[in-house]
């Protein structure tokens, strides 16, 4: 599992050794099933597609999960719910 976290900060993610949760909110395990890129189309010869991100499992906090589907392009299947305690 990943966890997906956000953070104001990045230059300390290297020295971080652990990630807080809040103890009374619903985290998910979800499947993530990445949309594939945008294709190159005949009349576009300068158009790259990039290839499919693979699936991955992740654990969010269960109210984002309209709002990365939305970021990331993708679709998040909710496998489990969990607590932060």
């Amino acid at each position: 599992f990943r966890l997906a976290i956000w953070t104001t900060t990045p230059w300390t993610l290297p020295a971080n050794l652990a990630v807080a949760v809040n103890p009374e909110l619903p985290y998910c395990v979800v499947d993530a099933d990445f949309a594939p890129a945008a294709r190159q189309t005949e009349d576009d010869d300068d158009a790259a597609s990039e290839p499919r991100r693979p699936s991955e499992r992740l654990v969010v906090a269960e109210a984002l999960i309209p709002t990365l589907e939305a970021k990331w392009g993708a679709t998040l299947t909710k496998v489990a719910t969990l607590t932060g305690d």
